[in-house]
């Protein structure tokens, strides 16, 4: 058996279709695959392949989208988690929210003015403001 580099290297004996190896070749650009030769047969240069492929990947779709709903669902529970575990900081309150907190606190008074109830107080440096309700005013004393 001998080998052979190039197509007019090819040397076939024998009758066509017989089952004789007469040797191999590296076919060029091939990655390195050896084609044996048998007696009647020659080589004959790759040329342009076209390939048409019809595959059903409906499952596979079908699963993924699970998967990601599945994936949105944890990630929405985990933020959850989360956020339940932060501490909140004074700017994640409202204003009412922390109104209510001092007001219930010793040491501070408040004072209600009713809608639509105007009423004139005077500051520490004497001058004198009036205040329309609804209104609450906080005075801390502590």
């Amino acid at each position: 058996m001998g080998i052979f580099d190039r197509e007019s290297d090819v040397i076939v004996n024998g009758a066509p279709g017989g089952t004789r190896i007469m040797g191999h070749t590296d076919v060029p650009d091939n990655g390195g695959y050896l084609a044996q030769l048998h007696a009647g047969e020659r080589i004959t240069p790759a040329r342009d392949l076209t390939v048409k492929l019809n595959v059903d990947v409906s499952d596979a779709l079908t699963g993924l989208k699970a998967l990601r709903r599945e994936a949105d669902a944890a990630v929405r529970s985990l933020n959850s988690v989360n956020e339940a575990k932060r501490e909140r900081t004074l700017s994640d309150y409202t204003t009412r929210e922390l109104t209510d907190e001092l007001a219930r606190r010793t040491g501070v008074r408040e004072i209600v003015i009713p809608p639509h109830k105007v009423v004139g107080i005077t500051l520490a440096d004497g001058t004198d403001r009036s205040i329309a309700g609804p209104a609450r005013i906080l005075i801390n004393v502590d």
